[in-house]
């Protein structure tokens, strides 16, 4: 496994280890001055769309973006898909969907999520590949 900084769906770091094993991936929230896993999140192979890695992209209407556009973009990291939600609603889909009654205009239903991920303390030191090459 890795440790790594898992970004929420309010743009959040999270830090967690990321567990792979022949028919599951796990993120964990661990504590480690009680040497305790505090809770986890498990997802099958099968249920894996795809898994992009590269760049981040910054998102162009994100104040995270505005205020940290080039480290965002110095970074690299991994994203897993899946058809199903890991983790909640961000506050940009809860305002769309509250909002659709008065635009006029619904959200199209999404059929693919994914969650981010990079290496633990990238903030500080610029990525490099061979994090996630060892066991």
């Amino acid at each position: 496994g890795w440790a790594v900084t898992s970004v929420n769906e309010w743009g959040g770091d999270q830090e967690r280890l990321f567990i792979l094993s022949s028919k599951r991936c796990y993120r964990v929230k661990f504590d480690f001055d009680a040497k305790q896993v505090v809770a986890s999140k498990a997802i099958s192979m099968s249920e894996i769309l795809r898994v992009e890695y590269g760049s981040f992209r910054a998102a162009s209407n994100s104040l995270t973006t505005w205020v940290w556009k080039k480290e965002i973009e110095q970074q690299q990291g991994f994203r897993v898909y899946t058809r199903e939600r890991d983790g909640n609603k961000s506050i940009n889909e809860v305002a769309r969907e509250q909002m659709a009654p008065v635009l006029g205009d619904a959200p199209p239903p999404e059929d693919e999520f994914y969650r981010e991920y990079r290496a633990l303390g990238a903030e500080e030191e610029p990525w490099r590949e061979e994090v996630f090459a060892q066991e």
